[in-house]
């Protein structure tokens, strides 16, 4: 069974050599993906199963892995083929546009941040550089945790702001439970951000509460300003 299963799938690789992605159906492209992970086995099934419960290519990348096993004969090690790939799909394309990224607007901004959380189940906070004119410039994780752990620093949002040569920044961070509600820590960690930001001639922007898919500004909330230091536009 092996080598007539080693010979289709040949068949398809000389396919995709040859045409291209765009000679291959959508369930073949998986197919031919899932051979990585489990050889000398007919996928075709799993391929159609797929494409069945999610819709599209793009609905099976962006599932979680609990998801993705959930399909019979999807191992964990097919599932983290998959999520990889779309992984390095989204960072492909950020790079391929990240030079015409802007937070010029809420939308911008919660659009871009808000999938970054996506399946995060601890709380984590991200920082995001931006150029004067609000271009983004470098983001990353710069911690795991509550803000109230030892192992959160301040400094280190000042130095990559310095090391990206950012003058604005946005920060975000979760709330594991679902809820966007800043507690009091978030807005005084906030505020001690906001102040010796400030006094590195660097100016938070934001800074979001992210909880069950929705969005808190905690610097708009706690300066009674309606965009927070967004332009102002409307969803």
């Amino acid at each position: 069974m092996g080598g007539m299963h080693d010979k289709h799938r040949q068949r398809l690789k000389e396919r995709y050599l040859f045409g291209g992605y765009d000679s291959l159906e959508p369930h073949v492209v998986l197919e031919l993906l899932l051979g990585y992970s489990i050889p000398r086995r007919d996928t075709n099934p799993q391929a159609h199963a797929l494409m069945d419960k999610f819709g599209n290519i793009r609905g099976v990348l962006d599932a979680g892995i609990e998801e993705l096993v959930s399909i019979n004969g999807i191992t964990k090690h097919s599932a983290i083929l998959l999520r990889l790939c779309g992984d390095i799909s989204r960072r492909y394309a950020f790079e391929e546009s990240k030079n015409n990224i802007y937070f010029k607007t809420l939308k911008d901004a919660v659009e871009f941040i808000i999938p970054l959380f996506r399946e995060q189940e601890v709380e984590a906070v991200w920082l995001f550089c931006l150029s004067g004119n609000m271009r983004l410039k470098a983001y990353r994780k710069i911690h795991e945790g509550d803000l109230n752990t030892a192992r959160f620093r301040i400094r280190d949002i000042t130095e990559t702001a310095f090391r990206t040569d950012s003058p604005k920044v946005v920060l975000a961070h979760n709330h594991p439970g679902g809820s966007c509600i800043p507690s009091s820590t978030d807005i005084d960690t906030t505020r001690r951000i906001r102040d010796s930001l400030a006094s590195n001639s660097v100016e938070l922007v934001e800074h979001f509460v992210i909880g069950g898919g929705n969005y808190t500004p905690i610097v708009a909330c706690t300066e009674g300003l309606p965009g927070g230091r967004f332009r102002n536009e409307s969803f």
